[in-house]
């Protein structure tokens, strides 16, 4: 629970389907749950829990526990709450990729920023990211870097626009 007052039980209403955007939900499954007054429906960004891209920035917003450890350092190797924020927040374009233990680089539009000032920034808000993953060469090359976090970077990540970011890694 990140907002509200924590219960025991809690009921939420909701429709039940078809036209009323009714949410279905599985007894024994963790959701992320967006409610109003105890009422939520499928139009609502709910989903399991696991597979939410926003249960980091959640974290990171209400847990002071976790956020405390969050963006404190400029070193590129992530905490394992930033780690937990980035395999959260990149889900659909990590894969199989975990950031636990990875050093990574931070671009804002097309300059390099380190990772405190990426939370500074935008660890509290929406944020339009790409994902760079380094091959093992690549990595060599840009001394240790496993990936990089492009934001806000209108024109996307193109392969010469990649090769430029690893020849300033270098």
């Amino acid at each position: 629970m990140f907002k509200g007052v924590k219960q025991d039980t809690l009921t939420i209403l909701t429709g039940l389907g078809g036209p009323d955007c009714g949410m279905e939900f599985e007894i024994g499954k963790t959701y992320v749950v967006y409610a109003s007054n105890k009422q939520t429906n499928r139009c609502r960004r709910n989903s399991l829990a696991d597979s939410n891209t926003d249960l980091g920035k959640l974290k990171y917003l209400f847990q002071t526990d976790f956020s405390a450890n969050i963006g404190v350092t400029t070193n590129s190797v992530l905490t394992d709450n930033e780690a937990y924020f980035f395999n959260s927040e990149l889900l659909a374009q990590r894969k199989d990729f975990d950031f636990h233990q990875k050093k990574v680089a931070f671009v804002l539009s097309g300059s390099f920023i380190d990772k405190q000032q990426y939370f500074k920034n935008w660890g509290d808000k929406d944020v339009v990211n790409s994902l760079i993953l380094l091959t093992e060469e690549e990595k060599q090359k840009a001394n240790g870097y496993d990936a990089i976090i492009v934001s806000w970077r209108k024109q996307g990540v193109s392969n010469s626009f990649k090769k430029r970011l690893l020849k300033k890694l270098s």
